[in-house]
């Protein structure tokens, strides 16, 4: 792994590590109102910065997929996954298999 790709990861963990101490310090009560409002502040900055790390992963992937499509000479749809397929809720019949 690259040096850039553990930092992104790293300053994701930590941006998610902080936020949750946020969450934890607001959710005990123990806060006067204007320490919680600037924590408030910035978990929501931290949740934004998260936000876009995630994003930025995912697309990172998605071209990856198809990159790797293109090299394996099929459609995106046969590599893709999608909620569908994790499904345990299944509208179909039981007794049929499930392709």
């Amino acid at each position: 792994m690259t040096e850039s790709k553990k930092g992104t990861m790293s300053s994701l963990e930590d941006g998610l590590n902080a936020l949750e101490s946020i969450v934890t310090k607001l959710e005990s009560g123990q806060m006067n109102i204007d320490d919680a409002i600037a924590s408030y502040t910035e978990g929501m900055k931290l949740a934004a910065s998260c936000k876009k790390s995630l994003d930025e992963m995912t697309q990172k992937i998605t071209s990856a997929k198809e990159e790797a499509a293109k090299i394996i000479g099929t459609g995106d749809e046969e590599l893709s996954t999608s909620e569908d397929d994790f499904s345990l809720n299944s509208s179909e019949d039981e007794d049929q298999p499930p392709f």
